[in-house]
């Protein structure tokens, strides 16, 4: 029978039965489960369905039994909302079954109040962590465009948050160089219609009447059309007014208002970039911080004058279609939404932009050590110019050989699912994997490195090393296993930096800020490098 398992740590599949819990098939009464960041593991390799969609879920690891029966651990993206409900169903179920993350919280959005986007939303933190790791994966997407080495230039800004960084490219900065005075000429001189509509007018005022209006007229008392006028001299008749509360006008007040989030969002990115060899003036942190103060003055210029925002589903007009002024507010309108949505996807999948940041900082950590450490081996990197799920880098596996010539090791950096990673293994949990020898081509040792985050502010390091280090004792088979590392994210920039060590497992926790960053890089590559001299 197919057995669906939600894991509430990496390691739950062999840690403690606390760590797992078991959903009931289809035949079992359904209900409602908690929990709080979640793998999925399936005892086969059918499709399993979230929400009602095969595509919805991730494979994060797939695993081969001794009986070679394939069996997957699948991840699960994070709700938009708190209180959002997920589905899920095995193909050979009848029904879905329902459940709830514990600690959820509300992606901020996109358009808050504040000067600070989400600053004040309880989602905040988690959105500031975001964009913290988003803006150290760029560094790699700005190596790349200056042809330069990305593992030298990356390894520089990390270690010495001080070295100048330029701005990063944006699609709010193209429609800031773009559309800058368009929008201000249209905002000045909106379309406007003459409308009518039916209202008390005085006698000399009158121009048109319709049939109502006459109905109206001929039931008011008096004979003479200055009697039936009463004493205030006014009738019902048709008057004209400009109306600039059009479909298109609407469209544009909702394109300034997307574009102050976006530009919100693009300052948080690139805090800290806005000091380079440029003038302040030109530079793209400049020219976006100004463009946003912009529209969202003119954004309140159309409120003044009417205009209220449209619907996120708009069918397009002829005006917004074929006017030359306003198609690019619908085609810039368009960017915009997709340009959200991406970022809500990446709300979703920050769990693995977490694990593809470890990853890229255990190579930068173990380079940090010296000048006698350097890379045997590295793949070819490529920056999507939009993410998968949460990930940027494209790349071979293993992502680096490295070597320390004084010491005699190497070690290889592979994905959480590689091939070269025994599936025996893979029951872990792993997100990276660290693979050591000595020069001569020694004994392979692998060291899994679990990476955790999670929205709950109360998960203790110490409680995720203990159970790990729980789960490493269920182990029959430690011949080829080096221990155990977790990485757990920080979301308080201001919290210093925090390790643990069981009989194990070491934990580490920390995040992508300035103020931890470079203690992490060296403890981290000071902390592997003792402990795989210690093995080899």
């Amino acid at each position: 029978m197919t057995a669906l398992i939600l894991l509430n740590v990496p390691w739950g599949l062999i840690g403690l039965s606390k760590d797992r819990q078991e959903l009931p098939t289809a035949d079992a009464q359904l209900e409602t489960r908690s929990v709080i960041a979640p793998l999925l593991f399936c005892d086969n390799d059918h499709e399993t369905f979230l929400n009602g969609r095969s595509d919805e879920l991730e494979r994060f690891v797939g695993i081969r039994t001794r009986l070679h029966e394939r069996q997957s651990v699948w991840d699960i993206p994070v709700p938009l909302q708190a209180d959002e409900q997920q589905a899920l169903r095995h193909n050979t179920w009848r029904s879905d079954i329902n459940f709830q993350w514990v600690h959820g919280i509300d992606r901020p959005s996109h358009r808050g109040e504040e000067e600070e986007e989400g600053s004040q939303e309880p989602g905040g933190p988690w959105y500031l962590f975001l964009m913290a790791v988003l803006a150290r994966m760029q560094d790699f997407k700005a190596a790349l465009q200056d042809g330069k080495d990305p593992w030298d230039y990356v390894l520089e800004r990390w270690i010495n948050p001080a070295v100048g960084r330029d701005p990063t490219m944006d699609i709010v900065v193209r429609h800031a160089r773009e559309h800058r005075a368009r929008w201000a000429d249209i905002a000045e001189h909106p379309r406007r219609i003459l409308n009518r509509r039916r209202e008390l007018v005085p006698l000399s005022q009158v121009q048109e009447l319709d049939t109502q209006c006459m109905q109206w007229l001929s039931r008011q008392p008096g004979e003479t059309l200055a009697e039936r006028a009463g004493g205030r001299q006014r009738i019902l008749a048709l008057a004209r007014f400009e109306n600039r509360n059009t479909l298109e006008n609407r469209v544009f007040l909702d394109l300034l208002q997307r574009t102050v989030g976006a530009s919100r969002e693009y300052l948080t990115l690139n805090a800290g970039r806005d000091k380079g060899p440029l003038s302040r003036r030109t530079t793209r942190y400049a020219i976006v911080q100004q463009f946003g103060r912009e529209c969202r003055r003119l954004s309140l210029t159309l409120e003044e004058q009417g205009v209220t925002r449209s619907s996120d589903v708009v069918q397009p007009n002829y005006v917004l279609l074929h006017d030359s002024r306003y198609r690019d507010v619908w085609s810039a309108r368009q960017e915009m939404i997709h340009r959200e949505r991406a970022m809500d996807d990446l709300w979703r999948w920050q769990r693995r932009s977490w694990a593809e940041f470890c990853k890229a900082m255990l190579v930068m950590a173990l380079l940090a050590q010296s000048n006698r450490v350097h890379l045997v081996a590295a793949s070819p990197i490529f920056f999507r110019a939009e993410h998968r799920r949460g990930e940027w880098l494209m790349h071979d596996d293993p992502l680096a050989v490295i070597a320390h010539d004084d010491r005699g090791w190497v070690v290889k950096l592979l994905g959480g699912n590689s091939t070269d990673v025994p599936d025996k293994m893979k029951e872990l949990g792993a997100s990276i994997w660290v693979r050591f020898s000595d020069f001569t081509g020694g004994k392979y040792q692998y060291l899994p490195i679990w990476t955790v985050h999670s929205f709950s502010i109360d998960v203790s390091l110490a409680d995720l090393v203990e159970s790990a280090n729980d789960a490493y004792r269920y182990l029959r088979d430690k011949a080829m296993l080096a221990g155990g590392v977790v990485f757990l994210s920080t979301i308080n920039p201001d919290q210093p930096m925090a390790t643990q060590a069981a009989e194990y497992v070491t934990g580490f926790a920390f995040g992508p800020w300035d103020a931890q960053l470079t203690g992490a890089l060296e403890r981290i590559g000071e902390e592997l490098s003792d402990f795989i001299e210690s093995k080899i």
